[in-house]
């Protein structure tokens, strides 16, 4: 058969894709931390960010050691079983590397939400639209969805519970929000010329790009003004991308990157200890997308004055 002439789509990047032998790899890299490690701790985090976390491995890089991978590939470096474990106890601990509960859909709990996500990943891109669509359909009767963004990770250590807690606790960030994630906050742009968070007038350049995300602003000699009360986010939904948007060019930070221990294993006694993730911030209950009005994309709230923020603030 001659070749082929019709164009071909060429992907320019060199990213290597994670084969067995990269697998293989992990997996012994996380065995030779357990014979050189005396005890190894699973973490929560929320919100991700790499600059942090990284940060955090260099602060800890003489003592502690990280893994964030696939979950059921750091469950079997430890062992499925009594009789595959690496370590006494070492397979008991490894049941706790999964995904955090509370941030998987109510409709299947930890193995639901695995399953589903596996089963995501081989539909195509016409069997995701209508799944998505009839999601969106039934999403006004589910409250519990996902809040937050959670991965978990592993970290092989020398130092005790309480100082890896506190290097993890001074690690904490706020930062921007994105797409999907749950508003912990209810944001109001009052009337009038439009200030940030930092009480500093907008600059007449953004007047455009505001309005673009949704906002309804003109310039009044050189002055952006918010021609109308306009709720930018409202606490317990879920934000859109013009909402996100808004709110960086508002410098709110509505998201926080941090760490939690939820169990520890002690190599020399072969006990795992669970612990209580207890959250810092009030519940936040998810109401869904705020969009009953499409074309009006933050639609009014109609919230009392007391519950909406200072004229001044913005």
């Amino acid at each position: 058969m001659p070749k082929s002439k019709r164009d071909r789509v060429v992907a320019l990047t060199v990213v290597k894709k994670k084969d067995r032998a990269w697998k293989e790899s992990l997996v012994r890299s996380i065995r030779d931390c357990i014979s050189a490690y005396p005890s190894v701790f699973v973490f929560r985090c929320e919100n991700m960010r790499n600059d942090a976390f990284k940060g955090l491995r260099e602060d800890l890089s003489e003592t502690s050691r990280f893994f964030v991978g696939g979950n059921k590939l750091m469950r079997a470096a430890f062992g499925k079983s009594e009789e595959e474990e690496v370590e006494k106890g070492a397979a008991a601990f490894a049941r706790h590397i999964k995904v955090d509960a509370s941030s998987s859909s109510s409709s299947g709990g930890f193995g639901g939400g695995h399953k589903n996500e596996e089963r995501r990943q081989k539909e195509t891109k016409k069997e995701q639209r209508k799944r998505g669509g009839e999601a969106n359909t039934n999403n006004n009767n589910n409250n519990a969805t996902t809040t937050t963004t959670t991965t978990t990770g592993i970290v092989f250590t020398h130092l005790n519970k309480e100082d890896v807690m506190r290097a993890m606790k001074e690690k904490e960030t706020k930062d921007f929000a994105r797409v999907g994630q749950i508003a912990t906050e209810t944001i109001v742009c009052p009337e009038g010329p439009v200030k940030n968070a930092y009480d500093v007038p907008m600059s007449h350049t953004l007047e455009a790009t505001l309005r673009k995300h949704g906002l309804p602003t003109k310039l009044n000699k050189g002055v952006v003004e918010c021609v109308k009360e306009k709720t930018i986010c409202k606490r317990g939904a879920k934000l859109s991308a013009d909402q996100c948007a808004l709110l960086r060019q508002f410098g709110f930070k509505l998201a926080t990157f941090k760490l939690r221990l939820a169990a520890g294993w002690e190599k020399a006694t072969g006990e795992t200890e669970v612990f209580k993730i207890e959250d810092d911030e009030d519940e936040i209950l998810d109401y869904g997308t705020d969009n009953e009005e499409e074309e009006d994309r933050f639609a009014n709230d109609g919230l009392p004055k007391s519950m909406m923020l200072p004229e001044g603030m913005l």
